[in-house]
């Protein structure tokens, strides 16, 4: 892999999601008393969702402006990519 256009953000991104996913697991269990926690953690959820998204298109919008990823396969492999998204749903 060539580093990529946007210096690694991507993988960045990717950490950022995980720092959020454990802090979720760790910290959200010891709320049991806020009624609305339910509304939060929805809240919560979506913005990890939406990061993973956001890192699976830029991640391969990397791939492609960097020259490791061509245009005739670039749509064929960000659909693929984000099928990940709906098989683990």
């Amino acid at each position: 892999m060539s580093g990529g256009t946007f210096d690694y953000i991507d993988y960045q991104l990717k950490i950022l999601i995980d720092e959020m996913t454990d802090i979720k697991n760790e910290q959200f269990n010891f709320i049991k008393d806020d009624n609305d926690i339910d509304f939060v953690m929805k809240l919560y959820n979506d913005t990890i969702k939406q990061l993973e998204l956001n890192h699976i298109i830029l991640h391969r919008l990397d791939l492609y402006l960097a020259g490791d990823d061509r245009y005739d396969t670039f749509i064929e492999k960000l659909y693929h990519d984000l099928m990940t998204i709906k098989n683990e749903n």
